[in-house]
């Protein structure tokens, strides 16, 4: 309804701008301009979820500034609409309540933007539960002072919005203005000597351990390239186990995949290059003996002990190195050996070897006193299974052929291969992609690639992005990371960080030492306490016909 003109020129000057500001926002060309391009940003919102998801939507458009202020205008608006017709008359109560119900409406969007809870209660069949989980995020620094007088510590919490995606990945998102929308990025945090900086982050991310080695492994001989259907994959890495009887001594475990036809490949890595020389210069001389020959290296010399020399017997010197080596256990059903090593002074304390024929994958050396081996056993000599105790499932373990790759301290790969006691010489693997044949004498020969390798001076894990186009994205829970730098009084560290849900403990909070005081930081998802208890006693779940979504 058009508002009628009215005489304003004997209003004072002050009076009559502000009419004539309130009739520029209650016009009905400003009306039009606000409702199309209001519709026209919600069309993009409906492709944009669709394209990217609801999370993403919610960042870039309806909890972003300017959708705000787009809103607040339409308010404005309307309201100007509403009052510059004022003294209202009867024939406006339709007018009227039209206006204050987008009002009302516009109030409550406004409300849920600041106040709203948007959160996820996850309860398993039979269990209960009162917490609920945001998309938000926040940091918990907790300062922990060293003074004994006082050390209640101190928690400071700083609320964290990354956005929606890997920010790698916003360079290539170039169908919306991401940047438009307001990112936490940079310094969060700087007071009392602590900084926390927010490096990078990723919306979903997976570890990997490292060192990793992924193999391409082909049937037969293979001279050229290798052909992708006639391959397959194999990924391997090693790990770094920690006891809670052994916190300080954690075990370096490898991995073992079978190659092809009874065959075998293991990965493992040296920590020193004693221990690397040791490995290429593990050969076996002269007949193995009836319970296999030990290969052990001590102060850079070798020395080859068949296992009956020793058992039963006070500890063997390894020549002239000053050490000494007793074979404690030995277990014929799996053929592995438990060794103890005594160093040249008396009073250092001694070490320990755990040897496998065939799961060397589980070797572990004392890299304490710098004694390193290989046991090798004979699956073809002669024994006796009552007194030897070995059994013949063993025996046929042994035999079977397999391919030991070693990571040395140079960070390249090593390897050498062995049918029983015929032990091929120890090379090293490339590592550009060049065909390696494996067990070519035999009627089985492979031809294997480094497809990939993840070299690491230590056995630890390598966060890596996960796309936001994961074709599965509803099959696993996303772990969210950030890379910070915490710098306390001066020591700056910086890593990575996950978000609580991560598996992996070395991830999920840090501890950076200051002067007199430690700082534990955590990457937490902000929770909800319903105050009430939700329990949820029997559940079905219901598929749409021909789809996995849930109905």
């Amino acid at each position: 309804m058009p508002h009628p003109q009215q005489d304003s020129s004997h209003l004072p000057m002050p009076v009559r701008a502000l009419l004539r500001v309130l009739a520029a926002l209650a016009s009905s060309r400003l009306a039009t301009v606000v409702i199309t391009l209001s519709a026209a940003v919600l069309a993009w919102a409906t492709w944009i979820e669709s394209e990217y998801g609801a999370a993403a939507v919610g960042f870039g458009v309806y909890r972003s500034w300017w959708f705000a202020a787009l809103l607040g205008l339409l308010g404005v608006n309307v309201l100007a609409a509403a009052v510059a017709r004022f003294p209202w008359k009867r024939n406006l109560i339709g007018f009227l309540i039209v206006h204050a119900g987008i009002l009302v409406l516009l109030v409550g969007c406004w409300i849920s933007r600041r106040n709203g809870i948007d959160a996820q209660l996850a309860v398993f069949e039979g269990d209960r539960s009162s917490t609920a989980f945001e998309d938000s995020q926040h940091f918990e620094l907790v300062v922990h002072p060293r003074n004994k007088t006082d050390n209640s510590p101190e928690t400071i919490e700083i609320p964290f919005q990354p956005g929606p995606f890997n920010w790698d990945d916003y360079a290539s998102l170039d169908s919306f203005p991401w940047r438009l929308a307001r990112r936490d990025q940079g310094t969060l945090l700087e007071r009392d000597g602590i900084t926390l900086e927010v490096l990078d982050y990723y919306s979903d991310s997976r570890e990997l351990p490292v060192p990793e080695l992924t193999l391409a492994v082909c049937r037969g001989r293979a001279a050229r390239k290798r052909d992708a259907e006639a391959s397959r994959s194999l990924v391997l890495a090693v790990r770094r186990l920690r006891s809670p009887h052994m916190p300080n001594h954690p075990l370096t475990i490898g991995s073992r995949e079978p190659l092809t036809d009874g065959q075998w490949v293991v990965f493992r890595m040296a920590a020193s290059k004693a221990e690397t020389d040791a490995f290429r210069d593990s050969r076996p001389e002269g007949p193995l003996g009836r319970l296999g020959q030990l290969v052990l290296h001590a102060s850079g010399k070798k020395h080859c002990l068949p296992l009956e020399d020793i058992e039963g017997k006070p500890p063997v010197p390894l020549g002239e190195s000053g050490m000494k080596v007793e074979l404690v256990r030995f277990e014929p059903a799996s053929l592995r050996v438990y060794l103890r090593t005594y160093p040249k002074e008396p009073d250092s304390r001694p070490g320990a070897l755990l040897l496998h024929a065939y799961r060397t994958d589980l070797d572990q050396q004392d890299r304490q006193n710098g004694v390193f081996g290989s046991y090798w056993f004979d699956p073809t000599a002669k024994r006796d299974e009552a007194a030897d105790g070995v059994p013949p499932q063993a025996i046929a373990a042994a035999a079977e052929p397999q391919v030991d790759i070693l990571q040395g301290d140079d960070q390249k790969l090593y390897y050498r291969e062995c049918r029983g006691i015929d032990v091929a010489p120890i090379a090293e693997l490339p590592l550009d992609r060049s065909p390696v044949v494996v067990f070519d004498k035999s009627d089985v020969p492979a031809t294997i690639y480094v497809d990939r390798f993840l070299p690491a001076a230590e056995p630890g894990v390598r966060v890596e992005a996960v796309g936001f186009e994961n074709p599965e994205p509803m099959k696993r829970m996303k772990q969210q990371r950030a890379k910070i730098r915490l710098t306390v009084d001066g020591n700056a560290e910086e890593f990575w960080l996950g978000d609580g849900f991560s598996d992996t403990p070395e991830t999920s909070q840090t501890l950076v030492e200051g002067n007199g005081r430690d700082v534990a930081i955590r990457l937490l998802r902000d929770r909800v306490d319903l105050g009430f208890q939700v329990a949820l006693d029997e559940f079905e779940r219901k598929l749409d016909p021909g789809t996995s979504r849930p109905s």
